[in-house]
């Protein structure tokens, strides 16, 4: 078998009812949608997700009623073997994202500390087998020497995976913000609103959006989550 194939044979072997039940953090539907997408492009339903455009219909989602009032639920078809089941379902956690971080390591805690809360709160009975954050955040490049070197402010989304035998992050790739918007001072001055797509919606012209963001960041999160469990590691 392919490299590919270990991989997910790797990951499908650790659920083997053949249904994998992810929870989000928050209510963000773009957020849930960029998990779902990142999710699917990994596991192989719709490998060609960073091809649709940003006006791309979200899937149909439904109120849950089970023990955890007001979450939302996103059900998907199943993958290639029809035997396996993908489910990804908003949570709030009550918790809010206040101001975005112009700092790595913050947002990454922040998503971290997030995703583990909500494995505490769901897993008796355990309701969902990985747990995922998405946190928007900045960070700062200086180049040449700290104290005249250029300094330029780029924005990116993480994402944090907790799953039972483990926990990854991964990141976006990185957008860099106009001096107009990285002299905005502490916190991060963000145009648009979560309805258009963000940041990246509003600097792209709509090329790109948020729920583009979080599917990357998730994808690379997965792929550092899954690629330990091989037995053996082909570089």
């Amino acid at each position: 078998m392919s490299l590919r194939s270990d991989l997910l044979t790797a990951f499908w072997n650790r659920f083997p009812e053949d249904r994998v039940r992810v929870a989000v953090v928050g209510e963000d539907p773009d957020k849930r949608a960029g998990v779902l997408l990142g999710m699917r492009a990994y596991l192989g339903f719709d490998p060609s997700w960073e091809k649709a455009p940003p006006t791309r219909a979200r899937p149909a989602e439904r109120r849950h009623r089970g023990p955890i009032a007001g979450i939302r639920e996103v059900e998907e078809e199943p993958a290639p073997d029809a035997r396996r089941e993908l489910t990804v379902t908003s949570v709030p956690d009550g918790g809010g994202e206040g101001a975005v971080p112009v700092d790595d390591a913050e947002t990454v805690a922040r998503a971290l500390r997030r995703a583990r809360a909500l494995t505490a709160s769901t897993r008796t009975p355990p309701l969902f087998d990985l747990y995922v954050c998405a946190e928007g955040g900045a960070h700062d490049l200086v180049v040449g020497d700290a104290g005249s070197g250029e300094r330029f402010l780029l924005a990116r989304s993480w994402v944090a995976i907790e799953a039972p035998w483990g926990r990854a992050i991964g990141s976006s790739a990185s957008l860099q913000l106009p001096a107009t918007l990285a002299a905005g001072g502490d916190g991060l001055p963000v145009p648009g609103t979560r309805r258009h797509g963000g940041v990246l919606a509003s600097l792209t012209g709509g090329l790109l959006d948020r729920r583009h963001a979080v599917a990357t960041a998730t994808t690379h999160a997965l792929a550092s989550l899954v690629y330990p469990l091989l037995s053996s590691r082909p570089l």
